[in-house]
């Protein structure tokens, strides 16, 4: 049965002829609403005497938006962990927070010494160190979508901004009352810097004009 036809019989105007729950749940399996999805199906659900239930909307049922799965078995790939590299420094206090940069050759750690280490990920070495003086603790890192701008969440307050390339501190920013940052998150565009506070605040940054 169709679902139009089945939904204008539980709209009949006399009870006895709308079908009983037993019957309907019955009719329902029978439908498949999938196919009706993908054939666009517009269903008309105004009732034939509006003077009985008053004025019920038209519905337009769009296609289905069908998502791809991964090939063959239909489910993802199994996970087989090994570990195939070791990254540390000597002068660490303990690494807080790790992040890829968007082509993955670039790998930044938050480290408890104040200190960001930029390791080469297909070689293991160290690409580069990023400090300020002022630091005191790093807790969290975040690549912008280019890879070109990092964002580093210190303790002291500061949210750093700085030059991948060059390694440079290209800004710093320092929420009103802040206690420390403890994480850093960029929009997809890039032009904004979301910094997670100690104090319960979550400041936006406009850092791209």
């Amino acid at each position: 049965m169709e679902i139009r036809a089945l939904i204008e019989r539980c709209l009949a105007k006399e009870p006895g002829q709308r079908p009983a729950a037993e019957h309907l749940l019955a009719q329902l399996g029978d439908i498949d609403f999938a196919d009706q999805a993908r054939r666009g199906t517009a269903w008309d659900l105004a009732p034939r005497d509006r003077s009985v239930t008053g004025e019920v909307p038209r519905i337009s049922v769009a296609p289905t938006v069908t998502h791809p799965v991964p090939p063959a078995s239909g489910r993802p790939r199994a996970l087989r962990p090994a570990l195939t590299a070791t990254l540390a420094h000597g002068g660490s206090q303990g690494v807080n927070g790790v992040a890829f940069g968007p082509d993955g050759g670039l790998l930044a750690a938050a480290d408890g010494n104040g200190r960001t280490y930029l390791w080469d990920v297909a070689s293991g070495r160290l690409a580069g160190t990023l400090a300020d003086s002022r630091s005191r603790d790093v807790y969290a890192v975040a690549f912008g979508p280019w890879g070109d701008v990092l964002a580093t969440a210190d303790g002291n307050g500061r949210t750093y901004l700085w030059d991948v390339a060059s390694g440079e501190l290209a800004a710093t920013l320092a929420g009103p009352d802040s206690l420390g940052v403890n994480g850093v998150a960029f929009g997809p565009r890039g032009d904004v810097l979301a910094a997670a506070d100690c104090n319960g605040c979550v400041y936006l940054w406009q850092v791209r004009r």
